[in-house]
């Protein structure tokens, strides 16, 4: 017969089998699911990506793909524009000394945005200058992110008012991009050059907002498509070509629903209501404005619901694990009293 301690030794092992061996057997999955991620953070739907970061951090995962899960969380809270819970977040991650490599820079990059939206200059300038020091080195790649860390200087600048300096590194990214078939890059860089030096010139602006689109689409980008819409209605509505920004609001319209993005929805219905006033067409004024107020309405409502599902995964996941320490204990005390 078998010892108490033999016995204990097979069952762990055997619960090893049951609990630890299908997450490793599932190695390709973990990949996929990353692979997936990445996927929906280029296309800018991040609030796609977040349930599925989430749910990975919660299993048992190496620390260094935790960490670059980590990083990525950071750029779907921005996506969100959830700025109060992306910014501790990421001052919590950047202090973990094992934080390297892209994560690193990804993590300095979108915290720089965060400073520069809550008027952090100079705090942004650091983060930016960090990533900048991280290029300088000829071992480390330009990859996408270093597009990136252009065309968030470039707007940093357009902030601080050095217009020049803003217009030759909006022209950077958008080469940098090209050159090496990053379309967000270039696109990007394109919607610095069409609002700064262009700004003024509509019928230019125009032309490189369309091309900014035309490549958002195909990166399927819909996050920037649909801003492309709204900006390019802008142009139309200042060229007094009301018919045709209508019809690139109703582009933006469609696109918002198709990604369930109930900001922007809100925005281009209150758009077009503000338009429909000024042609003194209030019935349709007022048709939209009620539409906007809905969407508004619904945006918070599903803020609140994201808050809610948060707390419902982390109830879930420690449900699961009490159910795994019960299987244990319950096992453990069958091979005690058959010893």
């Amino acid at each position: 017969m078998l010892t108490f301690t033999k016995k204990f030794l097979f069952l762990l092992f055997s619960i090893s089998l049951l609990v630890i061996t299908p997450c490793n057997g599932q190695s390709k999955s973990l990949e996929n699911k990353i692979a997936q991620i990445d996927s929906l953070l280029y296309a800018h739907l991040g609030k796609l990506a977040l349930p599925i970061i989430d749910s990975l951090l919660n299993t048992s995962i190496s620390d260094d793909i935790k960490l670059y899960l980590k990083s990525n969380k950071v750029e779907a809270l921005v996506h969100l524009e959830d700025y109060e819970n992306a910014l501790p977040f990421v001052n919590e991650i950047l202090k973990d000394p094992k934080l390297q490599g892209e994560a690193l820079i990804k993590a300095h990059i979108e915290r720089a945005l965060l400073y520069e939206v809550s008027g952090k200059m100079k705090e942004s300038k650091k983060d930016l200058d960090f990533a900048g020091e991280y290029y300088k080195n000829r071992y480390n790649k330009k990859d996408e992110l270093y597009g990136e860390y252009l065309y968030r200087l470039s707007s940093w600048f357009r902030i601080r008012g050095d217009i020049n300096k803003s217009i030759t590194l909006s022209k950077e990214a958008i080469q940098f991009g090209y050159q090496n078939n990053y379309g967000n890059v270039e696109a990007t860089g394109l919607l610095l050059l069409a609002t700064t030096k262009y700004n003024n010139q509509i019928n230019k602006k125009e032309e490189l907002l369309k091309r900014a689109l035309s490549i958002w689409k195909k990166c399927n980008n819909y996050m920037h498509i649909n801003f492309m819409y709204g900006s390019i209605a802008s142009c139309y509505v200042a060229k007094k070509k009301i018919s045709t920004a209508h019809k690139y609001l109703d582009s933006a319209i469609v696109t918002a629903k198709k990604i369930n993005y109930n900001n922007s929805l809100s925005s281009s219905y209150r758009f077009k209501s503000s338009i429909y006033e000024q042609q003194k067409d209030y019935k349709k004024a007022l048709e939209y404005f009620k539409n906007h107020q809905a969407a508004t309405e619904k945006n918070i409502l599903g803020k609140q619901k994201a808050e809610v599902q948060k707390i419902e995964a982390k109830y879930n996941f420690e449900k699961v694990h009490d159910v795994h320490v019960s299987y244990v204990c319950k096992y453990l005390k069958l091979a005690e009293c058959h010893g």
